[in-house]
């Protein structure tokens, strides 16, 4: 019976350190993706601005050759 208990006992350690291994590594995953999304955001709001530039620069273009043509 003291066999059966320690072997359970053994067991139920091993599975408890094996779940905190997973939940470490699901927190430093979900830390990562966290960091990423945040710096996907920061660039996707970059593009934009970067877009907006080009655009009125384009606008300002068409205007000036609207002006000199005219």
């Amino acid at each position: 019976m003291l066999v059966v208990c320690v072997c359970v006992q053994s067991k139920y350690e091993a599975l408890k350190e094996e779940y905190a291994t997973y939940s470490r590594v699901l927190q430093e995953t979900e830390d990562a993706l966290q960091r990423v999304n945040v710096e996907r955001t920061q660039l996707t709001n970059e593009l934009n601005e970067v877009a907006r530039e080009i655009e009125l620069q384009y606008r300002e273009k068409v205007l000036l050759s609207l002006v000199i043509v005219s």
